[in-house]
């Protein structure tokens, strides 16, 4: 299944937001981290869940300028955003198998687009 997402993938772990409740510090991702979510939800509505069991996964990055990003970060915000969606079972190494990862310019387009496929179930 080929999925595209529109938009420029921001990293969950970076720019976080502190909020102090109760004498704790909790941490949020930004808000253009939550925008972006929202955003990848009300477009993934269109697919189909995969299968349950594990799934190979390929990456493709379009991004929106040279500013320096960790792929590893994008792929995260990705992996939560398809879980969220309910379009693959889970994230972790028994249900997801990152077969690659790239990324190029395109300043007038930025996207991901994420090829999945259900791969043989294994023992967990």
């Amino acid at each position: 299944m080929q999925i595209t997402i529109h938009g420029q993938c921001p990293s969950k772990k970076n720019s976080r937001r502190p909020y102090v409740r109760a004498g704790r510090i909790m941490n949020f991702p930004s808000k253009k981290h939550e925008e972006w979510v929202k955003g990848a939800l009300w477009e993934l509505k269109q697919y189909k869940p995969m299968p349950k069991g594990r799934v190979k996964v390929d990456y493709m990055f379009y991004v929106q300028d040279l500013r320096k990003r960790d792929i590893d970060n994008m792929m995260a915000s990705i992996n939560d955003a398809l879980v969220k969606a309910g379009i693959i079972e889970e994230d972790d190494w028994r249900f997801l198998k990152v077969s690659g990862a790239d990324a190029m310019l395109d300043r007038d387009n930025p996207r991901a687009e994420i090829e999945l496929q259900s791969t043989k179930n294994i023992e967990v």
